[in-house]
């Protein structure tokens, strides 16, 4: 099933059950393929029953409009025997009990090993920033070219096989270790680098970037191959409008087989603070390195927009699951009737200049920037080259 949705208003896609009263993408889906007759209402009750798995989980806040949700889905013999090759008719069912912001473009038969999340192998996702938010004035004068030339280079450093701990909260993605002693275990934390040697005294006009570098963590704070991820593409447009007299925006493309949670936002923010000149585009590269830990700067959420997801082959087939034309149809109507206009007024928000006065106020010690570069460089001098963009392997 190929669902779009704005996520304005939702706690995210994936139902919570830790949180009964929040109200997600799946939970109005799950309800509305109840009414539809599609599940029973005792499968209704738990989706692992219907063996339900989705090809990505997206934030609070974020949108799709490539979503692949796959379940065993009960039919009468009668819809069975008009479903076609693409389920228009059941999708047009379903929509009827959901609310405008969300809906099913197609539903398509799998065979029975399918599973939405596995066999997804490609994701991309677009991400909408305001141009002023890095001082774009949109009349081809140098200074434009200057910070989207930098822009555009951080962008490229995100590419091939990097590790993206500090681009997530690192401890959801560590491997299972014995509990540390407790002397171990102080200051081992996602917020606060350990042993963290440049921390600049903040205050309201100053954002404190932490960092600090050295070989081994410990078995606390070590990084697995989770931690990793493979980055096809970035990349970032001219400045353009979603809509006619919409805010100038730039438009930031992230393609990858997989990405770790808000590690998007967090490219995006860093990329911007090295447009702005507020990070140095060689700490970027430094924080990629399993050596380095830091924070970096996060992005908000509001238009960050799922926009493909590829999938890999049957078994035993050259085929694959793809949207046919009249779920491309669907999907093209909902994302120009309500995805983008959705997007266009969420770029007008007062929180982009907040932001980008935040990245502005990054301040950090120039002598332990230098040292901490002055040991990535040595590092790098002994250890392998990360493999680039164009040595990657093609999704099947």
């Amino acid at each position: 099933m190929y669902i779009g949705y704005v996520g304005t208003g939702f706690s995210g896609l994936q139902v919570q059950p830790d949180q009964p009263d929040s109200i997600t993408v799946e939970s109005v889906l799950q309800a509305a393929l109840t009414k539809a007759e599609l599940i029973s209402q005792s499968n209704s009750v738990s989706l692992t029953k219907v063996g339900w798995s989705r090809s990505s989980r997206t934030d609070k806040g974020v949108h799709s409009i490539c979503t692949i949700i796959s379940f065993k889905m009960e039919l009468s013999l009668e819809a069975a025997a008009s479903f076609g090759d693409e389920g228009l008719k059941v999708a047009a069912r379903t929509n009827e009990f959901l609310p405008e912001q969300v809906r099913v473009f197609a539903v398509h038969s799998a065979n029975r090993s399918f599973n939405a999340r596995s066999y997804c192998v490609q994701r991309t996702y677009h991400y909408y920033m305001p141009a002023s938010v890095l001082g774009l004035q949109g009349n081809g004068c140098r200074e434009d070219d200057q910070v989207l030339s930098r822009l555009r280079a951080c962008l490229k450093t995100f590419e091939g096989s990097r590790a993206f701990h500090n681009y997530t909260k690192r401890r959801l993605y560590r491997l299972p270790v014995r509990p540390p002693k407790p002397a171990q275990a102080a200051g081992d934390s996602d917020n606060t680098p350990i042993g963290a040697s440049a921390v600049v005294p903040s205050s309201q006009d100053q954002r404190a970037l932490q960092f600090s570098y050295q070989d081994d963590w410990g078995p606390g704070d070590k990084l697995g191959s989770a931690h990793y991820r493979i980055i096809r593409e970035v990349a970032a447009s001219d400045i353009l409008q979603l809509t006619p007299g919409g805010t100038p925006c730039i438009r930031l493309t992230f393609c990858a087989n997989s990405f770790v949670l808000h590690q998007i936002r967090h490219m995006v923010a860093t990329a911007a603070a090295v447009a702005l000149g507020s990070i140095p585009m060689e700490f970027v590269e430094a924080s990629l390195s399993p050596c380095c830990r830091t924070i970096t700067p996060i992005s908000p959420p509001q238009t960050l927009v799922l926009v493909d997801a590829k999938n890999s082959c049957f078994p035993m087939s050259e085929e694959r699951l793809e949207l046919q034309q009249g779920g491309k149809a669907a999907q093209e109507r909902f994302y120009s009737k309500t995805v983008q206009p959705a997007l266009s007024s969420m770029l007008e928000s007062s929180e982009w200049s907040l932001w980008r006065s935040e990245l502005a106020r990054i301040t950090y010690s120039n002598e332990a920037m230098e040292v901490l570069l002055s040991q990535h460089q040595a590092w790098v001098a002994a250890k392998p080259v990360p493999p680039t963009h164009g040595q990657l392997p093609q999704p099947a």
